[in-house]
């Protein structure tokens, strides 16, 4: 029973590890792009990816994330889309 209960204990912990991969896509410059990445990273488990303004918006297909942050309203139907304020 011990086994059972430390194999349990192991994969919820393995689970609330997970680091989400995201991009974040500006249209202000990559400079807000990189404090909005911070400000995402110091309160969530999560790594950026890539910094990307607006006209790069194809280079998405070609990472491998979970998510998309953006400050600017996209239709982006592949990833999961939250539209921030850049600051």
């Amino acid at each position: 029973m011990t086994v059972y209960f430390s194999t349990s204990a192991s994969q919820i912990k393995q689970k609330e590890q997970y680091v989400y991969q995201a991009v974040v896509l500006c249209n202000h410059g990559v400079s807000t792009g990189k404090l909005l990445a911070a400000n995402l990273k110091e309160h969530f488990n999560i790594e950026i990816v890539a910094i990307l303004s607006s006209y790069e918006l194809a280079f998405i297909d070609k990472l491998d994330v979970d998510l998309v942050f953006t400050t600017i309203s996209i239709d982006y139907p592949r990833k999961p889309v939250l539209l921030l304020n850049p600051i």
